[in-house]
């Protein structure tokens, strides 16, 4: 019998995309980091004045948990009045610093700044924490939020279906089951259960 292979590791094993990693410039600098868009399904990070690869970009797995969050936040007084809460969105940290959370929270101001193609730091930022993420980058990551005006950080654990709510680096609640996790320090009204975020 004839196994089919994963449509996933064909692609990541597929001539094309071999072709399109090597054609890609990589920016040497911040102007062109805010300038590069990659097509490689890798997310770039610019930190400490370098370019890093992060991890990839939100995968096919992974889209029910941004799915059920989004339709969570559509629930609120804040997305009828035009705040965004989008996924993978080049965000100002520090000084010459830009990260991509998987998800951000955006009020409808923020945006006007990011449609005249200015960076700038979500008040609420979601990341999906998979195994081959690093936990000490992970916990970097975060530090980096909170210094940068981040006023609430999610990690999400899809594996363990629970979630770390973080208001500050050393304020941590844990969400499981029908444990609600709580965004009305910053969004009125944004509150799920967690077995919700992973139906």
């Amino acid at each position: 019998m004839t196994s089919i292979e994963d449509p996933a590791v064909a692609y990541e094993k597929s001539p094309k995309l071999h072709e399109i990693k090597r054609r890609i410039r990589l920016p040497r600098t911040a102007a062109e980091y805010l300038l590069f868009k990659p097509k490689d399904g890798i997310k770039y990070e610019w930190t400490d004045g370098k370019l890093h690869k992060s991890k990839n970009m939100v995968n096919p797995e992974q889209f029910h948990i941004i799915e059920n969050l989004q339709r969570a936040f559509a629930k609120t007084i804040a997305y009828q009045n035009g705040d965004y809460f989008m996924p993978e969105t080049k965000s100002k940290t520090l000084k010459e610093s830009y990260r991509i959370p998987d998800i951000g929270y955006f009020t409808a101001a923020q945006k006007s700044i990011m449609r005249n193609g200015f960076a700038t730091t979500p008040l609420f930022a979601v990341e999906i924490i998979s195994n081959t993420d690093d936990a000490i980058e992970v916990d970097n990551k975060m530090e980096e939020y909170f210094k940068a005006g981040v006023k609430l950080v999610w990690h999400v654990y899809p594996k363990a279906e629970k979630v770390l709510v973080f208001n500050s680096p050393d304020a941590i609640t844990v969400c499981r089951g029908k444990t609600p996790c709580s965004a009305e320090s910053i969004i009125a009204g944004f509150n799920v259960l967690a077995e919700d975020i992973f139906k």
